[in-house]
C-alpha cells in the first residue's frame, strides 16, 4: 500500500467539502483519513477518478462524478432525518455521525476498481460472483 499523503488528504476534502460541516474534529480527520487510506491503497488519486457506477461493470451515472454521488447521499442522509424531526419531534441523531457515514458509504469503492483487483477477482471463480461484497466489506474495514 503507499504512504498516505497530505496530498491526498487536501483532495478528499476539495472533493467532499461537506467533512467541514462535521463539528467534532477528531471524528472529521478520521473521515477524511478514511478516504486518504482508501486511495493510497489504490491507482486513484481522488474520489472524482472513481467510474460514477454501483459496481465495476453497471451503467455509471448519466451525469456527475463519484464525489458528486457521495455528496448528494450526505445531503439526502441529512435531509431525512430533518424531515423526521420536523413531523416526528427531536430523534436525538448525532447529525455529525450521519455526516460522516453518509460521507464514507462508498470508502471501499476505490480498492475495487483497481484493474490489479479485477484481474484477481476475475482469475478467482470463488470472489467473481460477488461484487456486493467487495467495496461494502472493504470500506467497513477501512473505517474500523
Amino acid at each position: 500500500m503507499a504512504e498516505v499523503t497530505e496530498a491526498l488528504r487536501r483532495g478528499v476534502r476539495a472533493s467532499l467539502p461537506e467533512v467541514a460541516r462535521i463539528g467534532d474534529a477528531g471524528l472529521r480527520e478520521r473521515v477524511v483519513e478514511a478516504w486518504a487510506l482508501a486511495l493510497a491503497g489504490s491507482e486513484v488519486a481522488r474520489i472524482e477518478a472513481i467510474p460514477a457506477s454501483g459496481n465495476p461493470g453497471t451503467p455509471a451515472l448519466a451525469r456527475g462524478t463519484q464525489a458528486d454521488h457521495i455528496r448528494g447521499v450526505a445531503r439526502l442522509a441529512l435531509a431525512v432525518a430533518d424531515t423526521l424531526a420536523a413531523r416526528l419531534g427531536p430523534l436525538g441523531a448525532d447529525r455529525d455521525l450521519l455526516l460522516a457515514a453518509a460521507l464514507c458509504h462508498d470508502v471501499g469503492k476505490p480498492s475495487e476498481v483497481c484493474p490489479r483487483n479485477q484481474a484477481r477477482w476475475r482469475a478467482d471463480p470463488r470472489l467473481a460472483g460477488h461484487p456486493a461484497l467487495r467495496h461494502p466489506l472493504y470500506g467497513a474495514h477501512l473505517a474500523l
